[in-house]
């Protein structure tokens, strides 16, 4: 359950809130990083509590666990802590060459990291299932939500906020053109109303 907190929603929102971090205005942008810094902070603790936990009063046997998990768990506490300790002694921020990098690959890090994550949680998932005796439907199921929940809420909010940036919504709703595009990817997705009619 730690571990699924951890990568299904805690840094899956990490990572929502640092691209919503580009292009914003002060002081929107120190209160997302902040939000940024506490999810991923937070995802670590739960990721190296879960990993402890794991070690220490699961009965079966390091060595013995099917599928590598164990292995795929050590390098994703491995890799969570070195992001953390990277992340700590990141260069000044500017436009230096330095800064850059630092940035690119703490982004490719990161998402490679979650990726590895995600994999080793859906194996942890089978695993736990197994040992239990139970379907992991419902462990799926509450990864996949988790997921599609942190995703969904956060390109909502990245189209929402590129939409205000062009004009297109204002503090009074939807703009026309806004409504019109609306209405026309409604329409490529589920037909017009005609078609809806008739089906």
């Amino acid at each position: 359950m730690l571990m699924l907190l951890a990568w299904a929603v805690l840094a899956p929102t990490g990572v929502v809130l640092a691209s919503l971090m580009r292009g914003a205005a002060e002081p929107r942008r120190a209160l997302l990083f902040k939000a940024h810094v506490a999810c991923q902070s937070l995802g670590c603790l739960l990721t190296l509590v879960g990993f402890v936990y794991a070690r220490t009063q699961l009965p079966s046997k390091w060595d013995d666990l099917p599928h590598h998990h164990g292995g795929l768990g050590a390098a994703v506490l491995g890799i969570t802590l070195a992001q953390a300790l990277v992340a700590v002694v990141r260069p000044a921020p500017g436009a230096s060459l330095q800064r850059t990098l630092w940035e690119r690959a703490h982004v490719l890090t990161g998402v490679g990291l979650l990726v590895l994550a995600l994999a080793t949680t859906l194996v942890g998932i089978q695993l736990l299932a197994q040992y239990n005796g139970e379907s992991a439907g419902p462990w799926y199921a509450a990864l996949v939500m988790g997921l599609l929940l942190t995703l969904g809420v956060g390109e909502g909010t990245v189209q929402w906020r590129r939409c205000r940036q062009k004009g297109r919504v204002g503090t009074e709703g939807r703009s026309a053109e806004m409504e019109a595009e609306l209405l026309q990817a409604s329409e490529e997705v589920l037909g017009s109303d005609e078609d809806l009619l008739e089906g």
